[in-house]
């Protein structure tokens, strides 16, 4: 296909397809502009916090609004009593939360969908049973990271695709064990 540049200066408010970047622009009177075609509620992933298993003799889960001041509030509870400890990551759609204690490290993973107060459901199981971990994720992949089992600190890392509920698989492991003293951080396409 043969693309001829048109014979007018286009007004401001025109549209085009951008052939070479694959992406809609407007134009403002003066130059092209790219047209964002997502929205704040996508950038931000929602207005909720979720936190797990804060207290031992507890299956609390509690929930928060990030746009505004305030307590947390209830939000449903864990599938077992006593969770402390968990490495928890999310997507826009679910929250999940992986091992914990309180003094016997589990290899239980949970689950809920952040938009509903309800209660966790069983996920699957990690490779191995933790505590302490850090956790991250892209809004695809949660990881796993590191953890403690008395006596000692452990290095390994596993994922799982938060969408569909199943065991995790190892990811790889962190140079060295990693247990209370570290954390995870993502930006959606890479972890530390």
């Amino acid at each position: 296909m043969i693309e001829n540049p048109s014979l007018d200066k286009p007004t401001s408010g025109s549209i085009r397809f951008n052939t070479d970047s694959s992406k809609l622009e407007i134009y403002n009177g003066n130059q092209w502009f790219e047209i964002d075609s997502t929205s704040p509620e996508e950038q931000t992933g929602g207005t909720r916090g979720i936190v797990f298993g804060e207290q031992s003799n507890t299956s609390d889960i509690e929930f928060y609004n990030v746009d505004t001041t305030g307590n947390a509030a209830d939000f449903a509870d864990m599938t077992r009593t006593g969770t402390v400890s968990p490495a928890a990551f999310a997507s826009r759609v679910r929250g999940i939360a992986t091992g914990g204690g309180p003094s016997s490290p589990t290899n239980i993973i949970e689950f809920i969908t952040i938009a509903q107060q309800a209660n966790a459901q069983d996920f699957g199981d990690l490779t191995r049973a933790h505590r302490n971990a850090g956790g991250g994720s892209s809004e695809t992949r949660g990881l796993t990271i590191g953890g403690y089992v008395n006596p000692n600190t452990v290095n390994t890392i596993d994922y799982v695709t938060i969408a569909s509920t199943g065991n995790a698989v190892d990811f790889g492991d962190t140079e060295n064990g990693h247990d209370t003293s570290s954390a995870a951080v993502s930006n959606g396409h890479g972890g530390l």
